[in-house]
């Protein structure tokens, strides 16, 4: 069985915040409406550290955090509420989803992102193969140094070894084709 995904539920991202300025050095309040009908009243103190979500009947802070970015500035992150198994997750991430009652993170949740499960091979692995096997070939053909000291250089031989592998599902393809 595999995990539910994040894709499926509603969520909250500090980047959304932070776009419609709810980090500005004034606390702000706002709402938001998923295209589900769904609701949320969130209320955000950067100062202080602290963000409120109101949804339905479940009224609940959420502590954030920041970092300092190495050009300046600050990137602020979610503190997950949710309490499991008797303990706080305390995970701090971007993302909160939305998944029955309460906004939490997606380990808690035990949600995985869709690209997680694409198969790596078999018949979508071949049509990859065929996309990225002229793609690969066209940056052997245009890297400047290939060999150092009589030697292959390691990008050279991780294409190389790329092309081989892709290699036998473009020999696939072609046969499908006549």
């Amino acid at each position: 069985m595999h995990r539910p995904d994040c894709e499926r539920h509603e969520n909250l991202s500090v980047f959304d915040l932070r776009e419609y300025g709810y980090f500005e050095p004034v606390a702000k309040s706002g709402g938001i409406r998923w295209s589900q009908g769904l609701e949320a009243k969130v209320s955000v103190d950067a100062n202080n550290g602290h963000a409120r979500f109101r949804h339905g009947p479940q009224n609940y802070p959420v502590k954030l955090t920041s970092t300092p970015c190495f050009f300046g500035g600050q990137r602020y992150w979610f503190i997950c509420p949710l309490v499991i198994r008797g303990r706080p997750c305390k995970r701090r991430c971007a993302v909160l989803y939305l998944v029955g009652e309460y906004f939490g993170c997606r380990e808690c949740y035990g949600l995985a992102y869709r690209s997680q499960r694409l198969p790596r091979s078999g018949l979508v692995g071949a049509f990859e193969g065929f996309c990225t096997y002229d793609r690969v070939l066209h940056i052997i053909e245009s890297l400047r140094i290939k060999y150092w000291h009589g030697r292959p250089t390691k990008r050279y031989r991780r294409l190389l070894q790329r092309q081989q592998r892709l290699a036998p599902n473009f020999r696939n393809l072609n046969h499908f084709e006549n």
